[in-house]
């Protein structure tokens, strides 16, 4: 009787679990979504950029520089050097409540797609770095709390959701603008809208190591957060697929 009791109670004990957990693991794929949307958009920013069908004339830079220069370089450096110049349009100002709603309006997000301006492109890469940074950290949170149920409530592939929030933890610590927080030193994942667009397109037709640090920065620090993030939702997978066929009650 004893033992029947116990194994009720640690049945009711597992499905409360799974029932937060179901919960944490719906939260955990809109914030997966919700960040490779933004890192993918972004990358599409850096290209139109690239290619040039970002029109710079509205850009708030004080001039071209080159991207070595740029890329250690924090907004508040720049903005300090614009205030130094002559008075110029702040249509480029990538927080201004206005310009973001006027952009984000049905009309006026068909045309900035259309003809992207500078102005337009800062605002949206402010956006898309909000957006991302709250959803990798949110992520990261979410499968750490995942972690601590399936251990208190023993729900098995402990070793699959341990590796996810470890992978997450590194696309955090990666994804955090260091060149904001600590700069002339290491850079994230995460670039500014000055880094970008105030900065000289390198065409990778000169020196050899301005087109590895420009790519570098701009696609490689991306293709690394991609595949962290990839990786981290791969592996809270197999684990939702492991405690399936443990218990076979979670769907």
């Amino acid at each position: 009787m004893m033992i029947e009791d116990q194994k009720t109670t640690t049945t009711l004990d597992n499905a409360d679990c799974l029932e937060a957990v179901i919960a944490f693991r719906s939260f955990k794929n809109l914030m997966f979504l919700l960040a490779l949307v933004c890192l993918i958009a972004l990358q599409a920013i850096f290209w139109a950029n690239y290619l040039g069908y970002i029109e710079k004339a509205d850009c708030p830079c004080p001039q071209a520089k080159p991207a070595a220069a740029m890329l250690l370089e924090t907004p508040v450096i720049a903005l300090a050097a614009v205030g130094d110049k002559a008075p110029v349009s702040c249509g480029g100002c990538p927080m201004g409540g206005g310009q973001l709603a006027g952009i984000f309006a049905v009309g006026s997000f068909v045309d900035a797609v259309k003809n992207p301006t500078c102005g337009d492109a800062m605002v949206i890469v402010a956006v898309l770095n909000y957006i991302l940074f709250l959803a990798v950290i949110l992520f990261s949170l979410d499968l750490l709390i995942t972690l601590k149920i399936s251990i208190a409530g023993r729900l098995g592939g402990i070793n699959h959701i341990s590796r996810a929030f470890l992978l997450a933890l590194l696309l955090a610590v990666l994804i955090v603008p260091w060149q904001v927080c600590l700069p002339n030193t290491v850079v994230g994942a995460i670039y500014t809208p000055e880094e970008l667009l105030c900065s000289d397109v390198v065409q990778c037709d000169g020196p050899l190591f301005d087109c590895i640090f420009y790519f570098g920065r701009f696609v490689a620090l991306w293709a690394i957060a991609l595949i962290l993030l990839i990786a981290a939702q791969v592996r809270s997978v197999r684990w939702s697929r492991a405690v399936i066929r443990r218990l076979g009650i979670l769907k």
